[in-house]
């Protein structure tokens, strides 16, 4: 099955006085998380910044505030992992620890 394009899909949060909500956004292969609001004409903006360079400065070209999130599979493993800590069913893992075991981890179980 293809992966679609891309889309974008607006949460708002609750109670929020300026409309403020999150995106989740498919660019390509990546998934990212979007700082975003809606306008009063009803359209979803997300939000810009200027990160800082090198020297610490804002650098001269605008950026999406995201969080990207990596591939479909490697979205749904963070996103989960952070639905966990949030409902509190585990507690934060090292990130040597995180994913699956590494190709060989099971050596012992080789018959030879």
């Amino acid at each position: 099955m293809a992966d679609a394009p891309g889309f974008e899909i607006f949460m708002p949060l609750p109670d929020s006085k300026w409309n403020e909500g999150v995106m989740l956004q498919k660019y390509g292969d990546t998934y990212s998380v979007i700082s975003a609001n809606t306008g009063q004409d009803g359209k979803n903006y997300m939000r810009w910044c200027f990160p800082q360079g090198k020297d610490r400065e804002p650098i001269d070209k605008s950026i999406p505030w995201k969080i990207g999130l990596g591939n479909r599979l490697a979205a749904i493993g963070i996103l989960r992992q952070m639905l966990e800590a949030l409902e509190g069913q585990t507690k934060t893992r090292p990130a040597q620890q995180q994913g699956p075991p590494p190709l060989g981890a099971n050596d012992e179980d080789i018959p030879f």
